[in-house]
């Protein structure tokens, strides 16, 4: 298989050739007309070859990632949290410390992502607070990518497609082909997610021709969402910055 650094590359930079027509295989397309154009990044829109190939893409979105990790490393050294203990972890920020994950707790009480620790402990004054571990996030989730090549041969980090996309903790799988292994589409897709759970991870994805498209849907179309070109999409889903939307 290709490497990461040289999918990334070929995704990027499209050529003619066989070799780089199957890495392409994450290329964007119009899922639907309301959330997707037909270039994005300078990606070319789905050829009428590629069409006949019905490409599938699988996008996995791990929203919870950070804190379940650490929620599982505190748990394997016997030192588990009260599930009712707000926990939040955090980054250093400009001006303080800055939430960038919460678990349940914590969300209820109102506690939010990215906002000053100060800010939120006045809102929330029992919150606990532990460093979050960026660099082992992100080796965990390319991991969890390896991991996810029994379903299909050709897995990748979201953030390996277009670095900074989204909320980067995602992957994709290209899937076309492998879904009869698994009694279709539907069937593999609840395999996925009992697997991920199995693990200790709360998931929610989708499949559609494109990446674009998949991810999207896995963010906001409806639980294990198969697209049929029929769901508009917020504008959220375009990935534009938050000063454009």
């Amino acid at each position: 298989p290709e490497t990461a650094g040289g999918l990334q590359h070929s995704l990027l930079h499209p050529t003619q050739t066989t070799r780089n027509r199957r890495a392409t295989r994450f290329g964007e397309s119009s899922c639907s007309g309301h959330a997707m154009g037909s270039r994005e990044n300078g990606w070319p829109a789905m050829t009428a070859e590629r069409q006949e190939l019905g490409r599938r893409i699988v996008s996995i979105w791990l929203p919870q990632l950070p804190m379940e990790r650490w929620q599982k490393t505190q748990a394997r050294a016997s030192n588990t949290p009260p599930d009712d203990l707000p926990q939040a972890l955090v980054t250093e920020g400009a001006h303080g410390p800055v939430i960038h994950a919460v678990n349940r707790a914590a969300l209820l009480a109102g506690v939010t992502t990215s906002m000053r620790v100060a800010d939120m402990r006045a809102l929330c004054p029992n919150l606990k607070t532990d460093f979050a571990d960026i660099e082992g996030d992100r080796i965990a989730l390319h991991r969890l990518g390896l991991w996810a090549r029994r379903w299909c041969p050709w897995t990748i980090a979201d953030d390996e497609i277009i670095p900074g996309s989204g909320d980067g903790y995602g992957l994709a799988l290209d899937t076309t082909g492998s879904d009869h292994l698994w009694g279709g589409e539907t069937a593999m897709l609840a395999d996925i997610e009992a697997s991920f759970s199995s693990l200790g991870y709360s998931i929610r994805l989708a499949l559609a021709p494109t990446w674009g498209s998949a991810w999207a849907a896995a963010r906001f179309g409806p639980v294990r969402a198969i697209c049929a070109d029929t769901t508009p999409l917020p504008v959220a889903a375009l990935r534009l910055d938050t000063e454009t939307v």
